[in-house]
């Protein structure tokens, strides 16, 4: 797994003389869960919280997990009834990379999870990781909505800014690039794919900014209108 480093960029409105955007970068977040009568591709959203301790650093089901696709980094949580749940994220830069990530793994901590599964017109999935020291991890797909609702990360907000500072053109519709914003103790703007230092809580932590964009045409492509996509994560 290669290291990336990111950087916080400024927002600006032209890249040269000729008023012309930079195309749009995007990147990937994968979020998976397995566990007892949890599949990723259910029919319905869903929600669960649980506790326990992490019990392995490799969470091997991957035909519950739904990342055989995929490198993720994973951690295995045994809870108080003896249930094994697998959870697992990776984030993607713009040519396919997992970027390299702290990982999950917190081996005999007592973690608490909560994912959230959201089934729009596709799927996607959201979720926070805390230990006794606060946030470990926290992440979101971001389509069509995103799956984590207000409040689930404590003490943080992540929202796009309203200016557009990338477009690419595309069979459908031209895509149109948003910078994100983290508001926590300290505020952040950032252009996917980059990340940069946040302060969140008290406690010192990375954010991710993996995907900010949505088609110009909101229902050219896929004939239905889309809120567009805006991956992100944090990390201590």
């Amino acid at each position: 797994m290669r290291a990336t480093w990111l950087v916080l960029l400024t927002v600006v409105g032209c890249a040269n003389g000729n008023n012309t955007l930079p195309e749009v970068q995007s990147g990937r977040v994968v979020i998976c869960l397995g566990g007892p009568e949890v599949v990723r591709g259910a029919d319905e959203s869903f929600d669960v919280t649980f506790s326990g301790t992490v019990t392995s650093e490799w969470a091997s089901d991957y035909a519950l997990t739904g990342c055989s696709d995929y490198t993720a980094r994973t951690a295995q949580i045994t809870d108080e009834n003896g249930n094994v749940w697998s959870l697992g994220y990776t984030l993607f830069d713009e040519d396919g990379g997992a970027l390299d990530t702290p990982s999950l793994s917190w081996m005999n901590r007592v973690v608490e999870v909560t994912y959230r599964y959201r089934k729009p017109w596709g799927d996607v999935s959201g979720f926070t990781m805390t230990d006794r020291d606060g946030l470990v991890a926290a992440g979101d797909e971001g389509t069509w909505g995103g799956a984590l609702l207000d409040g689930d990360v404590e003490g943080l907000t992540v929202r796009a800014e309203d200016e557009v500072i990338a477009k690419s053109e595309t069979e459908c519709s031209p895509q149109v690039g948003y910078a994100l914003t983290f508001e926590a103790q300290t505020d952040l703007n950032l252009v996917a794919v980059s990340s940069a230092p946040l302060t969140v809580n008290d406690k010192r932590m990375t954010a991710h900014a993996i995907a900010a964009h949505e088609d110009e045409d909101k229902d050219a492509c896929l004939g239905q209108e889309t809120t567009g996509v805006y991956g992100w994560a944090i990390t201590r």
